[in-house]
This record gives structure tokens, C-alpha cells and sequence, in this order.
């Protein structure tokens, strides 16, 4: 097997290639390891939500999940992002008349977006809102802009005790550490009836999120759980995914469909 420097190696001149920094913390299939898999088992999971519809994809990063939305039946993807390399990248690989890019933020929706008076049925917020110095202003934007029988999915690290808090809060790679039942608060603020899902790898593996190597896992192996809120302190694993529907102020409908 390769060792991890000449792995290192590889990913960086796989980046370089395709117009990406050769370093940094932006996922993409250049480097396509454990740690882009668990990234990718989130749009795996949020595919199941599709159903035909119009997807935004916030924080679309390199594109790699908006496509894989799409090929799980989107009528259309949006993805957005406001790192000018990313977008740049994801519109040379994945771009299409059905899938498009666009640099911005979240928390400027609707303004953001080339058709200002579009709505979405599925908004994916993978692994993005603990990135944001003020992830209300996303999700209140986000409301704004899903259709009334529309659904959110919003992953984000499942943090249910002090310990794992401060590891999160020392290693600094986040600008809104919260406790799960924190972000559930946020989002009640926004969207009505969130469920919770946890992520697990597969069964007998742990991951190494830091290796650099290529990653001999299969997508399929990847699982989501559905915990009752109620035992929210459970969600501990890969990532927890809030999955909401009927935005605040939005008139109801027939759900979007259900995971």
C-alpha cells in the first residue's frame, strides 16, 4: 500500500491538475479517502429526499454532492458556495444545463441566486453550518427560499458532551460549536418538525479521517439511524443529520417524502 506522504503527494498533484490549491480543508474526488466517503454518505443519505424535485445544495464546496444529488433523480441542482476555486472547479467537472453553480453565500439567499424568486424542495446543508459565524442567518435565509412542503437536511458534528466540545473548541476548525440539542433549538426557530439521524461507518470499521490514502470502503456499507429526539445525547457517531420540513411562516403541505 502507498504510505501516507506519497499518498499526500498524489492528492496534491491531483488538486494542482485540476485547478484546486494543493493543500487545504476542501473536500473533492481528487483525494477520495475515508474522510470524502463520510462526507459523501451525507448526500447518500439526503438523496433518498430527491424524489423528481429542485435541489439547493449550500455550501456545495467542490461538487462532488450536488452531482451525486443529481444522479439520484433531481430535476434540477443549484449548488452554492463562495470559494471562487471550488466553484470554478465544480462547473469544469460537474456542470450541466441541470446542474449549476453559483458563488455566494448563505446567508444572502435569496439575492444570491440568479432567480431570486426560485424555491427549492430539498435544501442540503452537509457538514456547512457549524462552518458560519452566525448559522441562523443561513438557515433563516434558507427558510425563505423551500418550497412549503419542502425539506431541510443539515448535518452537523454530534457534540453531546463537554469533553467532545472542547476537542472541538481546541482544534479550531469550526466557528459555531454547539451541543446537538442546541442546533435542534436553532432549527425549531426556522423549520418545523425536525427528525434526527445519526451516521455510522460501516459495521466492524473504523474510519481514519486523516489518512490521506485512497479509501477501500464502499458507499453502501455507510448507515443512518433515526433517534427520537428525546435521545438526542445518543447521536454521538460520524455526524448527526437533522431532517426538517414546513419552514416558519410557510403555508403546510404533503411532505417531501421521507428518508
Amino acid at each position: 500500500m502507498l504510505s501516507r506522504q506519497a499518498a499526500r503527494w498524489g492528492n496534491a498533484w491531483r488538486r494542482l491538475r485540476r485547478g484546486l490549491p494543493a493543500r487545504g480543508s476542501r473536500v473533492s474526488p481528487e483525494a477520495a479517502n475515508d474522510l470524502f466517503l463520510a462526507h459523501l454518505a451525507v448526500y447518500d443519505f439526503a438523496a433518498k429526499l430527491v424524489a423528481g424535485g429542485r435541489v439547493l445544495d449550500l455550501g456545495c464546496g467542490t461538487g462532488y454532492g450536488s452531482s451525486h444529488l443529481l444522479a439520484a433523480g433531481a430535476a434540477a441542482v443549484v449548488g452554492l458556495d463562495p470559494d471562487a476555486a471550488g466553484i470554478a472547479y465544480a462547473t469544469r467537472r460537474f456542470g450541466g444545463p441541470r446542474l449549476r453553480f453559483v458563488r455566494g453565500r448563505a446567508e444572502d439567499l435569496p439575492a444570491a441566486l440568479p432567480a431570486a424568486a426560485e424555491r427549492f424542495e430539498l435544501i442540503v446543508a452537509a457538514n456547512l453550518l457549524a462552518h458560519l459565524p452566525a448559522p441562523g442567518e443561513a438557515l433563516a435565509a434558507a427558510a425563505r427560499v423551500l418550497a412549503p412542503n419542502g425539506s431541510l437536511v443539515a448535518s452537523v458534528p454530534p457534540i453531546v458532551d463537554d469533553l467532545t466540545m472542547d476537542q472541538h473548541r481546541a482544534g479550531g476548525l469550526h466557528r459555531s460549536n454547539r451541543y446537538l440539542w442546541g442546533w435542534e433549538s436553532l432549527l425549531r426557530e426556522h423549520f418545523a418538525e425536525p427528525r434526527l439521524f445519526r451516521l455510522l461507518p460501516p459495521a466492524g470499521v473504523r474510519l481514519d479521517l486523516g489518512d490521506p490514502r485512497r479509501s477501500r470502503l464502499a458507499l453502501a456499507g455507510f448507515r443512518c439511524e433515526e433517534l427520537p429526539l428525546s435521545r438526542l445525547e445518543e447521536a454521538g457517531s460520524l455526524t448527526a443529520i437533522f431532517v426538517c420540513g414546513s419552514p416558519r411562516g410557510a403555508s403546510t403541505g404533503p411532505a417531501a417524502g421521507s428518508p
